[in-house]
């Protein structure tokens, strides 16, 4: 079983994140996101980093797990993250 997250970075909710993102060095696209998440999240958690895979692409990017644990702490760094860019 595989568990994902995906994201389009280049619709309108991620107009403001976006700017953020590019500010910090990253591109506005799957794989700038792609190699910012990787890099907040193997700060948070570098364990969890080496079970999980990414696929990222112009206009997406997802991250993907065969364990609901990691999953789990996947979407919990996930929101931590993305309420720390909203603030």
């Amino acid at each position: 079983m595989l568990f994902s997250s995906q994201f389009s970075p280049d619709s309108l909710g991620f107009v403001v994140l976006n700017k953020i993102v590019s500010a910090k060095g990253f591109d506005e696209n799957g794989y700038g996101w792609t190699e910012f998440l990787m890099q907040e999240i193997e700060k948070m958690d570098q364990h969890l980093v080496g079970g999980l895979n990414v696929d990222p692409e112009a206009e997406t990017f997802s991250i993907v797990t065969t364990s609901r644990s990691s999953f789990e702490e996947l979407l919990s760094h996930l929101t931590k993250l993305f309420q720390e860019l909203k603030q």
